[in-house]
């Protein structure tokens, strides 16, 4: 079949082109550029995925330095959505929190389009490969194992058409928003595409095989333990959605300066930090170190997050008044189903739903049980509850970065928050990847300095020397991808490469076992502990 191009129209403004174009069904052959693979040739496999964050760093470089599923000989380009076109809500808020949110849906999909290569099992076919890491671990768990169907808010919001959208066959129109193509036979710069209009038109209305929802889902911890209410109870099933661990994830708790400051008071004046540790020089200078990262023990973070934390816990300060806000994620996120499981023993008790925030109707048992005293959403996505003196305010965020740059900004009261730590931390805080916050010690384990109080880059150290903030994050399948051995090929692939430590990601330690001549280095990437295997995060931190 001809190449079809309705449109092609191309300028040159700093570097960057435009085009519109309507995708067809077929190509002569696969392309080997960039711009006719984006504009012109419909994948013939395609992949959905979703869930967590922590693992997109993994999967990038997976799919775009490796050959385990596309032939890097060929074209291989990413697709963004054009920001701002759409404005739709996170899976876990109700429909009037819409018009407050970004578009968290295909804004925040990515789509890596390429040439399949011998290991994909698809050598030669066009592959997309979907990946939806916007809503949450539990997102994109749910959009498995609940098996929505075409149409679905999952689905919108993961950048899927509907039948009748794809019917209308509109003209996609795109800009390359990198400055260079590929470079076959290079460690190449993989150009971007951001796309407008009904912009993965050239997608399958759903995946292949029967399957609807995605294909591959990665959370920060299990399905079944999610906060209560947010997934669909009875579902998931090993059978039906075979669950793989892919490695111990950390997550860290982070403060601001002023918590910082009276943190390092509080630990000074008990005799378990020097004298010579001064807050306000290491706000200053940005130059915390190893021995005076305050420390925050098991206690100080259940009282905290369940609302019964005073300032003077904070600063050792009887008479201290300053008000505390806990910045945290909304109930669909892995992030916070770890905190929830860490500091509120929640096995058996009710998460703190964005939807029970935005109705007023906050009753949780465990986690963050504050007065019902009403919400406010103060238009960026957060949503407040005040406990009945003012003294403590929790903020629910849609996102992880909004969390740790809330924290960082806040002034005049004491900040808290939790990030994973792929979040990487330096001691110029400013530029550190938790965006000017600190990360404090957990029951006197640090997640970032190791015993010699170097900082450790990939701040797997500490959690190697027993750091008690760590869990097991899952990759799970839908057993129907067999039906389609191209795309279950793509998806073992996908796998098998994000539990690989040769990718050596920050804040995670990988499960297998060191081969037996393996250098320290390599040693190191591997776990020394485990929660008992099958996303058992309630189980303790034992040594493996």
């Amino acid at each position: 079949m001809k190449l079809k191009l309705i449109a092609v129209a191309a300028l040159a403004v700093c570097g960057s082109s435009a085009f519109a174009a309507t995708v067809v069904s077929k190509c002569v052959a696969p392309a080997t550029s960039s711009v006719d693979l984006v504009t012109a040739c419909a994948p013939e496999i395609t992949v959905y995925m979703a869930g967590a964050t922590a693992q997109l760093p993994a999967v990038t470089t997976l799919l775009t330095t490796t050959d385990a599923v596309f032939d890097l000989t060929k074209a291989l380009a990413k697709v963004n959505k054009t920001n701002g076109l759409t404005v739709s809500a996170h899976t876990s808020m109700t429909a009037a929190s819409v018009t407050t949110l970004n578009d968290l849906g295909a804004k925040n999909t990515e789509i890596w389009v390429g040439t399949g290569s011998a290991k994909s099992g698809s050598a030669g076919k066009r592959i997309a490969v979907v990946y939806n890491y916007a809503n949450g671990s539990f997102a994109g768990v749910k959009q498995l194992i609940e098996a929505k169907g075409t149409g679905a808010f999952e689905e919108n919001s993961q950048g899927l058409l509907t039948a009748a959208q794809q019917k209308v066959a509109a003209t996609l129109s795109c800009v390359r928003t990198s400055s260079s193509d590929w470079a076959a036979g290079t460690t190449p710069t993989v150009p971007v595409y951001s796309c407008a209009g009904n912009a993965f038109n050239y997608l399958k209305a759903a995946p292949a095989g029967g399957v609807k929802g995605v294909q591959l889902a990665l959370a920060d911890v299990a399905p079944n333990q999610a906060a209560l209410g947010v997934l669909t109870a009875g579902k998931w099933t090993a059978a039906k959605f075979p669950m793989t661990v892919t490695g111990m994830q950390g997550f860290g708790v982070m403060v601001n300066d002023l918590a910082l400051q009276a943190l390092i008071k509080r630990e000074v004046a008990a005799g378990r930090m020097a004298a010579t540790c001064d807050g306000a020089t290491k706000v200053t200078a940005q130059t915390l170190t190893a021995a005076c990262q305050p420390n925050v023990t098991h206690a100080d973070m259940a009282a905290l997050v369940t609302g019964k934390a005073t300032a003077a816990l904070i600063s050792g300060d009887s008479t201290d008044t300053t008000a505390i806000v806990y910045h945290r994620r909304v109930a669909m996120s892995g992030t916070q189903a770890s905190s929830n499981i860490a500091w509120a023993g929640q096995a058996a008790t009710e998460g703190f739903k964005a939807t029970d925030i935005l109705a007023g109707k906050v009753k949780a048992t465990g986690f963050l049980t504050l007065s019902d005293v009403g919400t406010t959403a103060d238009g960026s996505g957060n949503y407040l509850l005040a406990s009945a003196d003012g003294k403590f305010i929790s903020s629910a965020k849609v996102s992880s970065s909004m969390v740790i740059s809330s924290v960082a900004a806040e002034t005049g009261k004491y900040a808290f928050g939790v990030g994973s730590l792929e979040k990487t931390w330096n001691a110029t805080k400013a530029s550190s990847g938790i965006l000017g916050a600190s990360f404090v010690k957990i029951d006197g384990i640090s997640p970032n300095f190791d015993k010699a109080g170097a900082n450790d880059a990939k701040h797997r150290v500490g959690m190697n020397n027993g750091y008690p903030f760590q869990f097991e994050m899952v990759a799970l399948k839908n057993a129907l991808n067999s039906k389609t051995p191209a795309v279950e090929s793509v998806v073992n692939a996908i796998v098998t490469g994000i539990v690989d430590p040769v990718y050596n990601l920050a804040g995670i330690a990988y499960m297998g076992t060191p081969a037996v001549d393996a250098t320290a280095d390599e040693v190191a990437k591997y776990a020394k502990y485990t929660r008992g295997g099958l996303g058992n995060n309630y189980a303790p931190l034992s040594v493996k």
